[in-house]
């Protein structure tokens, strides 16, 4: 990589915070380390004139303590700026481990849905493990706490604690009644990095924090699963609220062949960040969320203005801006807004994020429809595994999909079926109706009445449309309908639906 202007500081700790997800520290330029041998001018005096003045004279002998915190929040307040934080010593180590993927917990990564919050994953060997929870059990309540309505920072902080500590959950595992459990907290470090393969052709990687060493370990995993043989790649980013800049951009190098990976804009200047020119050459799909910010959009964003990646997911969180971590003479530290990161077509992600170039509202679906793009040729199948109560869309595992039979008619969720083999749902509040295309075919169902229309042609059909907890399921006569007969087939212990 070749960087102009302050082009040493990208080589030291460089940070892009996103969401809640902490950084780290930077080596300071210039312009910041000045403003220790400006003389104190008349605003700066008052200000300390005030502190003195409370300090001394205050009838209620206010600590000096709470005063500095009370004149420093006042003062990031005013700010208008979510990512400009101060710290204690303490804090800022907290906050550097949960960067690092280290705390004291249970070892879980967890998910949500319209249902409420999942285990996305249980890590090896991590306590979760050992106690029994497996991925996909639903975590109703955490120490007789409901988990619905909550968000995800608070539920996540009631699963964290002092290692040795217990916390008591309720689960929910499918095709089994709620049960409890209770599990002891340790100390853990995660990975910041899964990777596997999807089929012989296919790798996956996700990056699950941009830690410090998370550069090295891509580049690892990276040529783990080329000498394996992929030829195509799903990089995962979902979830990920930043970290680090340099590994985000070491890993957008591996894929630019040159040319411009970004431009950093600061208070009286620019940095532009190119890239080597030696790269990997294999395709590459990218998928987001609303979770993926920061360096996360760093990475994601610079390959698409390269024309190198696709993102597929949903719109992305929307962090462009970049912090410094400043020490201070009394060993804390403040996170300053600094810069604002630019792509290579000009754009920044910062308050809008990155619109997906296919849009996925089934969490679910994302990753075998990023599969399915890489691999055109092949068809989209989606199986209801109902004896061993899995499903799998285009041969890749998900969390089970509901299926019922009601009165003699067997019944498939619709958005996510749909989805599944590459049509968008369209809900439109106005008119009460759901509406998707297929192969040029437009299909139109009307809440209220069930009634079906192909093109705009009435479908006779019974019930074609049930809608149960919130979620509207198809029937598979509705189905057959809108595609084609012969793509469902139907037994007593699976049901597949193919556009083969």
């Amino acid at each position: 990589m070749r960087k102009h202007a302050r082009s040493n500081k990208w080589l030291t700790a460089v940070l892009v915070f996103g969401l809640t997800t902490p950084g780290a520290v930077l080596s300071l330029p210039n312009r910041i380390m000045a403003a220790e041998t400006n003389p104190i001018s008349e605003r700066e005096s008052t200000l300390l004139e005030l502190f003195t003045l409370i300090r001394d004279y205050h009838w209620e002998q206010v600590d000096e303590d709470i005063l500095l915190r009370g004149a420093v929040q006042g003062m990031l307040d005013a700010l208008n700026d979510p990512y400009t934080t101060y710290f204690t010593s303490d804090e800022y180590q907290a906050f550097v481990n949960s960067i690092n993927q280290t705390y004291a917990g249970i070892g879980v990564r967890l998910g949500v849905d319209e249902k409420g919050y999942y285990a996305d994953e249980v890590f090896a060997g991590a306590p979760a493990e050992t106690s029994g929870m497996k991925k996909g059990d639903r975590i109703l309540a955490v120490d007789g706490q409901d988990t619905i309505g909550q968000t995800l920072d608070t539920v996540g902080g009631w699963l964290r604690g002092t290692e040795g500590t217990t916390v008591n959950l309720k689960l929910e595992r499918a095709g089994q009644d709620p049960f409890s459990l209770t599990i002891t907290r340790k100390g853990i470090t995660l990975p910041s990095l899964t990777s596997k393969l999807l089929d012989v052709e296919t790798g996956y990687i996700r990056i699950l924090s941009f830690s410090a060493t998370v550069g090295d370990e891509f580049d690892l995993a990276l040529a783990d699963l080329q000498r394996k043989g992929v030829k195509s790649l799903v990089l995962d980013l979902r979830g990920n609220g930043g970290g680090f800049l340099p590994a985000a951009v070491q890993i957008a190098d591996r894929f630019l062949a040159g040319g411009l990976i970004a431009s950093i804009k600061y208070r009286g200047g620019e940095d532009r960040i190119t890239a080597d020119v030696e790269s990997v050459q294999l395709p590459v799909n990218i998928l987001i969320d609303g979770g993926s910010a920061s360096a996360s959009e760093f990475l994601a964003g610079s390959l698409r203005a390269n024309k190198r990646a696709l993102l597929v997911g949903e719109r992305s969180f929307g962090k462009g801006v970049i912090q410094q971590v400043v020490p201070l003479q009394d060993n804390s530290y403040l996170k300053l807004t600094t810069e604002q990161f630019y792509f290579a077509d000009d754009t920044s992600p910062h308050h809008v994020g990155l619109t997906p170039d296919v849009t996925i509202r089934s969490e679910d679906l994302t990753l075998p429809v990023a599969f399915q793009m890489l691999h055109p040729g092949r068809g989209k199948t989606v199986t209801f595994d109902l004896a061993n109560k899995k499903t799998f869309v285009n041969s890749i595992e998900l969390h089970e999909q509901k299926t019922f039979v009601k009165e003699n008619l067997t019944y498939v969720p619709l958005r996510f079926t749909m989805e599944a083999l590459g049509s968008e749902v369209i809900w439109n509040p106005a008119e009460w109706s759901i509406a998707f295309q297929y192969e040029g075919r437009s299909v139109k169902i009307m809440m209220g009445t069930g009634d079906m229309t192909i093109d705009g042609q009435p479908v006779v059909l019974s019930h074609p449309l049930v809608v149960e907890e919130g979620t509207s399921y198809l029937s598979l006569e509705a189905v057959k309908a809108a595609l084609h007969p012969d793509v469902v087939s139907n037994q007593a212990d699976r049901i597949e639906i193919s556009d083969k």
